[in-house]
């Protein structure tokens, strides 16, 4: 004859299996990461114009009939992005100077 808290005990069981089974599938990849995606190498620089650091602008990356990649020059005139292996055209977009503004 079974008491009842080894009949709860037994219920509670496949209920903490499932639980520790959903918890690891979800945490192994966050860990670990999908992996088998393609490759990337680490692009990173200054940016300079007349041996002073351009401080604000946009840098892109252009591989042949891809989508350019890159985003914003830092303050202090560097970069640094991910991409994947390849030959790329460089692109640099500055605002106008501030003086250029002024009548």
């Amino acid at each position: 004859m079974m008491n009842r808290q080894s009949q709860i005990s037994r219920k509670a069981r496949p209920i903490c299996r499932r639980a520790r089974c959903l918890a690891l599938s979800t945490l192994l990849p966050l860990l670990f990461g999908c992996g088998g995606g393609e490759p990337v190498t680490e692009v990173h620089g200054t940016i300079t114009f007349n041996g002073k650091p351009v401080t604000a602008g946009l840098i892109n990356f252009q591989a042949e009939g891809g989508q350019p990649l890159g985003g914003e020059i830092q303050s202090d005139g560097t970069y640094r992005y991910e991409l994947p292996p390849g030959e790329y055209q460089v692109r640099i977009d500055t605002p106008p100077a501030a003086s250029a503004n002024v009548p």
